[in-house]
């Protein structure tokens, strides 16, 4: 999911250099200064008239949410950031970043409008990226929330009329086709497209929109005459499950009918969409383990 920032891919190609400059030095200025914490809150509680206004984000080199966040957060309020920095310069304190700051709060176009955009696009993208953060099964919904954003970009790519948003839509287009939609051309594909796109059939709500024949050959194990035997079977009653069933509470609750079917379903759409918890585990093993 790291095709959204091919916006800011290369140094000399950088599309929205100046707002990844502008989280960078908002991170920058914060840093060891306890007493600019407290009057960038106070400052924007005057502006805003309310006191429970945040300190941005800090985003993570490891964590494209994390990026995300900061820049939607920034979009709230940056309209205010110019009186800031030049209150902070006022004091006495006139910092690198501060003064980097100036400059680039001084140019409309990142202040009216790149903050903004970037923030407005990255909704999509923080959504999705959260959704699969998540430790429920979803694998069988994978491929479809992929290809709903390439649907999207694709879309925004031929509605912007603006070029340098138009391009920002086509790229990540570009970059998701090339894993999703892969060509002869392409140089990296996703890997476990047929796996993604197959394990949707144990889905009840999508059989009827699924070639369920051809899929249900590419699920490893499943090609044997029983387990075919008791797919025909399921996917004629598959129309017939209330709608508020989960995937795995049918699956579950029809063990007994579809014996192999079923076990078959619970072991692949286990398959974790994601690698967080390992992550996670690795972050707190560290901390138990950092000497004291």
């Amino acid at each position: 999911m790291r095709t959204f920032l091919a916006w800011l891919a290369r140094p000399g190609e950088r599309t929205f250099n100046d707002v990844d400059h502008l989280v960078a030095l908002f991170k920058s200025i914060f840093t060891y200064c306890s007493a600019r914490k407290r009057r960038y809150k106070e400052f924007l509680a005057e502006k805003t008239g309310t006191d429970d206004v945040p300190l941005p984000p800090v985003p993570v080199v490891t964590s494209l949410n994390s990026w995300f966040k900061t820049v939607i957060h920034h979009a709230k309020y940056v309209v205010f950031y110019k009186d800031f920095v030049d209150e902070e310069l006022n004091i006495g304190d006139a910092t690198n970043g501060l003064t980097e700051l100036k400059e680039i709060l001084y140019d409309p176009a990142v202040v009216a409008e790149d903050v903004n955009f970037v923030a407005a696009s990255a909704l999509k993208l923080v959504e999705l990226l959260t959704w699969f953060e998540s430790s429920e099964i979803r694998i069988h919904q994978a491929y479809n929330r992929v290809t709903d954003l390439l649907a999207w970009a694709e879309y925004e790519a031929n509605s912007a009329t603006d070029d340098k948003y138009k391009k920002a839509f086509k790229d990540t287009a570009d970059k998701l086709s090339q894993y999703y939609r892969p060509t002869s051309r392409s140089r990296f594909t996703q890997p476990g497209m047929d796996f993604l796109k197959a394990v949707r059939v144990f889905d009840f709500k999508q059989v009827s929109l699924l070639p369920c024949d051809e899929l249900i050959k590419k699920i490893p194990s499943a090609d044997s005459r029983h387990v075919l035997t008791e797919f025909a079977t399921y996917k004629a009653m598959a129309g017939d499950v209330p709608s508020e069933t989960t995937v795995v509470s049918f699956r579950h609750a029809s063990s007994d009918k579809f014996l192999l079917l079923s076990r078959l379903a619970l072991w692949y759409l286990s398959v974790p969409t994601n690698s967080v918890d390992a992550e996670r585990s690795v972050s707190q093993y560290t901390t138990v383990s950092a000497p004291q």
